[in-house]
């Protein structure tokens, strides 16, 4: 196989691409600016795809995990990285005889948040919001509690998705974090 486009195309180059085409299709795109943003920071980008290799991408996840940076957010920066080199090479013709970031490279993310109130606190909390100002305080965290929707699911949501009679709410899946209505 022919490496010769893998050489003169730059990590950057393939960065910049796969961002103008990703951020027209997710819910997000602020989140993948600023990822981009963030990753194009680091020399690495400025590579030639022919160059790379996972002991480069080890020594990047090193340097982000040494800056204090959570594991789980070093991952969704090598995934970024590595869709858009694997875009390269299947649709830009740069050709590499190895994918430069295995999943082995990529840290352990910490295990998923699981908190629920303990008894009494959501009589705290109600106590303390009734001394705010904002007369809606009460009303929108027993809203959020109850419901367990989103902030976003929240913030997006419209009457004509509100059925009061059946007590039901309809979360659209471009609202939802998993895509999926519900």
């Amino acid at each position: 196989k022919d490496i010769s486009n893998a050489s003169k195309t730059t990590l950057k180059s393939v960065l910049e691409r796969h961002l103008a085409e990703r951020i027209k299709v997710v819910r997000e795109p602020r989140k993948e600016q600023s990822r981009f943003n963030t990753v194009t920071k680091h020399d690495i980008v400025n590579r030639y795809l022919s160059n790379l290799t996972p002991q480069i991408f080890a020594k990047y996840r090193d340097d982000r995990l040494d800056e204090k940076v959570k594991p789980a957010t070093v991952c969704r920066e090598l995934s970024f990285m590595s869709v858009a080199i694997k875009k390269a090479v299947r649709l830009y013709n740069c050709w590499l005889p190895e994918h430069p970031i295995p999943n082995d490279i990529k840290p352990k993310e910490s295990p998923p948040r699981n908190r629920r109130l303990e008894e009494g606190e959501f009589d705290k909390l109600m106590e303390h919001c009734k001394t705010k100002k904002n007369a809606y305080w009460c009303s929108m965290i027993e809203f959020a509690i109850e419901t367990a929707m989103r902030l976003n699911e929240q913030l997006t949501l419209t009457w004509d998705k509100v059925d009061l009679k059946n007590m039901l709410i309809t979360v659209l899946a471009e609202h939802s974090k998993t895509g999926i209505s519900r």
